[in-house]
Formats: structure tokens, sequence, C-alpha cells
């Protein structure tokens, strides 16, 4: 997960690094920036939500890194109930 002004392109760069036969890397855009829709008000909850939604069209088994803002939702996420098998802040 990016920080507040990161979008995916922002993201490739390392995603790219990642991505091996090992890993698949999921690189988003959030909730109001690049091609993330949004819908006001804003609330972390709906970030924690769309976090869920990417872990679950993953297969449900991941590891999640956060930068910044990313990894203060990603910190949030883990004890929401979203099934993070490792976070990286």
């Amino acid at each position: 997960m990016g920080g507040t002004l990161a979008t995916a392109a922002d993201e490739a760069p390392p995603a790219n690094l990642l991505n091996a036969p090992r890993f698949s890397v999921i690189a988003y855009d959030r909730r109001g920036r690049g091609a993330g829709g949004d819908t006001a008000p804003y609330a972390v909850r709906r970030e924690v939500e769309d976090l869920a939604a990417v872990v679950e069209e993953a297969g449900g088994h991941v590891c999640v890194h956060g930068t910044a803002s990313g990894g203060v939702l990603a910190l949030e996420a883990a004890p929401s109930g979203v099934p993070v098998a490792q976070l990286s802040v």
C-alpha cells in the first residue's frame, strides 16, 4: 500500500523487483488516487475494506507492505480481520 500521494504506477518499479516465481505483487491505486475511485466522505474503514477486497481477489493469503500512510492503513487492517500472513511497514 502506497503513501498518501502514491499511485500504482509509482509502486511499479519496486513491485517489479519483487515479482519472482515465488511471489505475485499487486500494486493498486488507493481510494481517491490514480485510477482509484472515491466516494465522499473519506473513512479509514473504507480503505481497510478496499484492502480486504484486494486480498480476497488475490486468494486470501497475502503479505502486505505499506509505506507511510499506507503502512498505517496496513497496521489498521491486520487486527481488523483482513487475512494478512506477514506485514511490513
